[in-house]
């Protein structure tokens, strides 16, 4: 892992931990809310996967990181719905696995939920780890050329080393931390439950301007990408974490 991810991982980390906390702290309060037990097992098996995936991120499966991602986002999006509309659990957890497909499919969430039937932050995941797509396999599979010998085919395992997917997977983690954190902010159980909350978002929304400013606009230009639109990315980034503070 190198120094970069080393040092976004503890940002990351000293986030999910005072998340953690937060809960712990409220756990009596929170049992007062409709469906407590539904959200709090969603919750902590968020918090499950998001460790799982920065400790795949740290040893580079970054591929399979993402897939864990992928998980924490489409539950964040059930705890939307369950919150919204509580008698969508029945599908959930009915036998037919057919009706569980048809009801609750990503997309089918998100159409209840009123929103677009693709998430662009869903449909990177999918395909950068889920799905053994082409661009995956890209990353895994290449033909190494030299002068004067036959091309080799290399095919990586144990990881996936590619510095695209190291850029990708922590703006993608912060994206989906908050994602999570703005169900949790939802249950307003009071002034001090959502001063912590807001705060927890401001320490992701800078930890994103922070990394695609120092490291991710530097590693774009090196490889001759546009870089046009970022820093009003960090820019708004920067605002977002400011207004949260205030």
């Amino acid at each position: 892992m190198s120094a970069l991810a080393q040092e976004a991982q503890a940002s990351l980390i000293d986030v999910l931990q005072r998340m953690v906390d937060l809960l712990d702290r409220n756990e009596a309060a929170l049992q007062g809310i409709p469906n407590f037990h539904i959200f709090f097992a969603l919750v902590w098996a968020c918090l499950d996967e998001l460790v799982v995936a920065l400790h795949l991120a740290r040893h580079q499966y970054l591929l399979q990181a993402n897939s864990h991602l992928r998980a924490v986002v489409e539950a964040a999006d059930k705890i939307a719905l369950f919150r919204k509309d509580h008698s969508q659990t029945l599908f959930w957890s009915s036998e037919d696995w057919q009706v569980r497909l048809r009801e609750l499919s990503p997309r089918r969430v998100r159409e209840k939920l009123g929103r677009d039937r693709f998430d662009e932050l869903y449909g990177y995941l999918s395909e950068a780890g889920t799905h053994l797509s082409f661009r995956a396999f890209q990353d895994r599979v290449y033909w190494q050329l030299k002068d004067g010998t036959a091309p080799k085919l290399v095919v990586r395992t144990g990881g996936t080393p590619v510095a695209r997917l190291e850029q990708m997977f922590y703006p993608s983690c912060c994206q989906t931390i908050t994602r999570l954190l703005v169900q949790v902010e939802e249950l307003n159980l009071d002034g001090s439950w959502l001063v912590a909350v807001d705060e927890l978002m401001a320490e992701l929304w800078s930890a994103d301007a922070d990394w695609t400013e120092r490291h991710f606009i530097p590693w774009a230009v090196e490889e001759g990408l546009d870089v046009s639109g970022l820093w009003e990315k960090v820019a708004a980034s920067r605002a977002a974490a400011k207004d949260l503070r205030t």
